[in-house]
């Protein structure tokens, strides 16, 4: 699941993530299964040995072609635990580039090292086995067979937690959080096909043998937990000022930065939260407490704004709380709580965004007004995609402008506007593969070929976040300066 841990137990029914896996090879060598047997462990001798079976192999062919007897060219044994054998298991991972779109690749390891089974010397030169993160588990050499005569070959098992498969940035554990089955391009329709995590496995025996890294019928498939986060943008015409709520007013207030870059503190900027692998709300509400600071959820040092004063206008408020938040402001006023208060009849301009960790979302945000009459009625304005990274990578939505005015009777002020957004995205519940076969079932070396996926069914991820705007009353005075009346 994006952003968790890779841990056991997570995954649809019956086909969960298991404590560890396991893995193996077989070999017509039965002296591989044997740990007291390491053929060769002089590298000058291997290397001689190598070297003439090189060249002998060349005189053979020669011979051959010219219908020649061989007989007498013999090779040299190269069975060499300490110089040829490796196990190896590789896995992929994903990061944002450049543009905000996240793409697989490699996992970010020495997988030679790191993640593979192999012989070395220690430091008084004795040859030992190097169990890293892939282990080395059981082995046999022989097997029964039903008419009861004896097959000598050799089968090797390997194991590696589930707590071993880093698959996130700096060794973690964490899964990344902008890749899932509800990105993008994840889903190939035309072929009905998916792009999960895969997992790669790449052997050598000991007479250098190689199979090169080759896929496993082993996957890891991701679903997206993390609900999208909104936001709101208000600009009051009045002198500009504009406000992003909510916003983390009192970590860009510590930081000195200008009014005019705060924006880099709310959720439009995507570096600090959409796209910050450390950040992991997954709260379906986003509700401002009532202390003079406002933090979301009460998540002191979280984002914040001014508390929602219920689903309907209040007409006029006398809340202390709100009205504390409201004169939470600095600067002359310049440095303030979220969303800014506005004068009756003076325009604003709203606008609605949200991002979505991994996949596509809108938001709707609702405001409540009075029509000429004293009726209360509500407007809407629902997101629409705009996005820097390439069509199929959208990440990031933004919705054109909706101007609104605020009025009512002189009584009815100060009054409070609820502002409710509501974002969601296209999250689905796990796909996965109900099998799959070798593309040549004779062949043990051919490639693996995954059967048609179960997707899974919608299961969408959704937030709501509730705030509201001050608007104060305003009088227009007329007082006559001088009464008299004089002939020019």
């Amino acid at each position: 699941e994006t952003g968790q841990n890779f841990a056991q137990g997570i995954g649809p029914s019956g086909k969960a993530n298991p404590a560890q896996i396991r893995i193996a090879f077989s070999d017509n060598n039965p002296w591989e299964a044997v740990d007291t047997e390491l053929g060769i462990t002089s590298k000058s001798t291997f290397d001689t040995n190598r070297s003439h079976n090189v060249t002998t192999k060349t005189k053979i062919a020669g011979l051959m072609a010219s219908q020649k007897p061989s007989a007498s060219l013999n090779l040299k044994p190269v069975f060499a635990k300490l110089f040829s054998r490796k196990v190896k298991i590789s896995f992929e991972s994903s990061s944002r580039d450049a543009t905000g779109k996240y793409l697989k690749k490699p996992a970010a390891h020495n997988f030679d090292t790191l993640y593979s089974h192999f012989y070395s010397k220690n430091a008084a030169g004795a040859v030992i086995e190097n169990n890293n993160r892939l282990q080395k588990d059981t082995q046999t050499f022989s097997e029964t067979q039903p008419n009861g005569n004896v097959s000598y070959f050799a089968k090797i098992y390997y194991k590696m937690p589930i707590g071993f498969v880093r698959i996130g940035e700096g060794d973690s554990l964490k899964i990344p959080a902008g890749y899932a089955n509800n990105t993008p391009g994840y889903h190939n329709k035309g072929s009905n096909t998916i792009n999960p995590y895969k997992f790669f496995l790449g052997v050598t025996d000991s007479s250098g043998n190689a199979l090169p890294d080759s896929e496993l019928n082993l996957a890891l498939h991701v679903r997206d937990i993390l609900p999208p986060n909104p936001f709101g943008v208000m600009t009051e015409l009045k002198d500009n000022t504009v406000s992003y709520f909510p916003i983390m007013l009192k970590a860009a207030r510590n930081a000195g930065v200008p009014v005019s870059k705060y924006e880099q503190y709310s959720f439009k900027n995507l570096t600090n939260t959409t796209f910050n692998e450390n950040f992991n709300d997954q709260s379906v509400t986003w509700t401002p407490d009532s202390t003079v600071d406002g933090y979301i959820n009460g998540q002191v040092n979280y984002y914040q704004s001014l508390k929602s004063m219920g689903d309907k206008i209040v007409a006029p408020f006398k809340d202390a709380a709100y009205t504390k938040q409201i004169d939470n402001a600095t600067g002359n006023g310049t440095s303030f709580l979220p969303p800014r208060f506005l004068e009756d009849n003076v325009e604003a301009i709203f606008q609605v965004g949200v991002s979505d960790n991994a996949g596509v979302a809108t938001a709707t945000l609702t405001y409540r007004y009075f029509d000429s009459l004293g009726k209360e009625l509500s407007r809407s304005i629902t997101s629409g995609w705009s996005s820097s990274a390439e069509s199929s990578g959208k990440v990031a939505s933004y919705t054109d402008k909706e101007t609104a005015i605020f009025r009512g009777a002189e009584a009815q002020f100060p009054m409070a506007i609820p502002i409710h957004i509501y974002a969601t995205d296209n999250a689905r519940d796990w796909d996965y593969y109900p099998g799959g076969t070798l593309t040549d079932p004779a062949n043990p070396w051919s490639t693996w070929k995954w059967s048609a996926p179960v997707l899974g069914s919608d299961k969408n991820k959704s937030r709501t976040y509730k705030t509201s705007v001050p608007v104060y009353g305003s009088n227009l005075l007329i007082r006559t300066i001088d009464k008299t009346i004089r002939n020019q």
